[in-house]
């Protein structure tokens, strides 16, 4: 619900509709599934989850399970294959419900203008050789790149 909250408000600021946009979650866990299952209600078409070992689509045998061949029907309806990358170019949503640090500036540059991120990982614990200010580096790393791009959120993993 919150995720949905998130994206109703960042959709009416980049002035975009659920019908139109592509969007990839990062996990397909069941957070990722929960999320997605509120998206497809809301009418979002185009969704496409990402686990360890790259994209969901209906066929996929390596890694999946009984929830993840249920939302495969559902989603990614292209089939496509590949990598974060690769399902990033041309998304206008990216929701991060796996680990931190999957993605890099120059996949969110691939992504369409006036992009959203919603980067909802667990956050990364401090230690001795991870500092506050590494941690503040690493949740930054994803900022807003210009005008156009993107518009980014920070949230912890237990709002989702």
């Amino acid at each position: 619900i919150v995720v949905l909250a998130g994206l109703i408000n960042a959709l009416k600021l980049v002035n975009k509709k659920f019908q139109d946009i592509k969007i990839v979650i990062s996990g397909a866990g069941a957070a990722g599934i929960a999320v997605s299952k509120i998206l497809l209600k809301v009418k979002v078409n185009d969704i496409i989850l990402i686990d360890t070992k790259g994209t969901i689509y209906k066929g996929r045998q390596e890694n999946m399970n009984f929830a993840k061949e249920e939302i495969s029907k559902l989603t990614n309806k292209t089939k496509l294959k590949g990598s974060l990358a690769d399902a990033l170019k041309g998304a206008d949503v990216f929701i991060g419900l796996s680990q931190p640090g999957l993605v890099t500036k120059e996949m969110v540059k691939t992504m369409n203008q006036k992009a959203i991120v919603f980067a909802m990982s667990n956050p990364i614990l401090l230690s001795p050789t991870n500092s506050c200010n590494s941690v503040q580096n690493r949740s930054n790393s994803i900022s807003r790149i210009s005008d156009d791009q993107p518009l980014s959120s920070m949230a912890s993993a237990s709002g989702n």
